[in-house]
């Protein structure tokens, strides 16, 4: 097995190739770096979401006045290079691949470097949508759907494309992929891919990543290789909802120059169609999978329904996903569910009034009957 120096050049070499026309990324101009802030707004924040006197730029400052975030009035842009590096863990052999880039990078550019660094493109894609912060699934639903992704991804050759934070159903793709290499010793690596928006993760993961990126390009004498390449045990609290998913082995973290929110559906959309285009003699075809979901949800299926994509809903996910699934249910199948819980619960008001009027109608003599048949 290649050293991890090996796989970190690699991975830098590539990275380096594919984004040679992207190596800038943007962070909030409202506010500079060692810009005199008066004590009395020291704790406040900008819009963007840091304190007023934790920003890091050094140019020109932006004239805008407003209380809305708009990228292009608010930010400006830094030429320093690609922020990217490789975190092992190693007593479940999971590695994982880390880019840093601008929201704004074209997804040709990624889909080519997942392409390039994986050796093969992907025969299917699987995407999920929903689900990033906590959700309640029933336990053989939840089985049943850990079980069909990772079958689906390892069997056709598949890429699994997530939220990558570390909560909801993303936790859920994470634990299949752990139990899956654990069941199956020889498996290959599981080509899963994490969206996340770089301002989604806290501080304290932000600087933690910075700092191992920051190592790994410069690395000193004195720093020892487990630890260069190690994913940072603060990383990997299971309920530190607000870092990345360990298991997955790439994860593409967009920044926009804000530290709050999450990133949409629209770059791992556009992700997807990106590897739809029929290049060569391979094709690939893609499953978008609901899970639970919001208000953005039915625009999300309805972009993919109009390519004539299929789209699989989570029934009794909850949220959005339930909702879609009960306007589906045609109305005899709707009647004759109701029909069904209201005879039975009918049945059942009916059985507990016949034993409450009973004992009134017996005769003295069929009470000791009675009491042998009730026990």
């Amino acid at each position: 097995m290649p050293s991890c120096k090996d796989l970190y050049d690699k991975w830098r070499n590539a990275v380096s190739e594919a984004t040679k026309d992207h190596k800038h990324r943007y962070t909030c101009a409202l506010f500079k770096k060692d810009q005199t802030i008066s004590d009395t707004e020291q704790t406040n924040r900008c819009i963007c979401g840091r304190l007023k006197n934790s920003h890091s730029y050094k140019g020109e400052l932006s004239s805008y006045a407003g209380d809305r975030w708009i990228m292009t009035d608010c930010s400006g842009r830094i030429d320093d290079g690609i922020s990217c590096g490789i975190l092992y863990k190693w007593h479940q052999a999971c590695l994982t691949k880390f880019l840093r880039c601008d929201i704004n990078i074209p997804q040709k550019a990624l889909y080519d470097l997942i392409c390039n660094d994986y050796g093969k493109k992907p025969n299917l894609i699987i995407s999920i949508f929903g689900g990033t912060k906590n959700f309640k699934m029933d336990k053989h639903l939840e089985t049943a759907f850990m079980n069909g992704i990772i079958e689906a991804a390892t069997s056709a050759g598949g890429w699994i494309l997530t939220a990558g934070l570390n909560s909801g159903v993303v936790n859920l793709v994470g634990q299949a992929i752990s139990e899956a290499k654990v069941m199956h010793c020889n498996l290959k690596n599981i080509v899963s891919i994490g969206f996340t928006k770089w301002g989604s993760l806290s501080q304290d993961v932000r600087d933690l990543l910075s700092g191992k990126f920051r190592k790994q390009l410069h690395p000193e004498n004195n720093d020892p290789i487990s630890e260069l390449y190690t994913y940072p045990p603060e990383m990997l609290g299971s309920n530190n909802q607000q870092t990345v998913e360990s298991h997955h082995a790439y994860m593409l973290l967009f920044d926009d120059a804000t530290q709050y929110g999450y990133l949409g559906d629209h770059q791992p959309t556009q992700f997807l169609e990106e590897a739809l285009k029929n290049k060569g003699n391979t094709s690939c075809y893609t499953i978008t999978v609901i899970v639970e979901g919001g208000l953005n949800t039915p625009y999300t299926i309805r972009r993919f329904l109009e390519k004539n994509l299929p789209v699989v809903i989570i029934r009794g996910s909850g949220r959005m996903a339930d909702i879609i699934c009960d306007f589906l249910t045609p109305d005899a199948e709707k009647q004759n569910q109701g029909g069904a819980e209201k005879k039975n619960s009918e049945q059942g008001v009916s059985e507990k009034r016949r034993l409450r009027r009973r004992p009134k109608d017996v005769c003295k003599r069929d009470k000791e009957n009675y009491r042998r048949e009730i026990q």
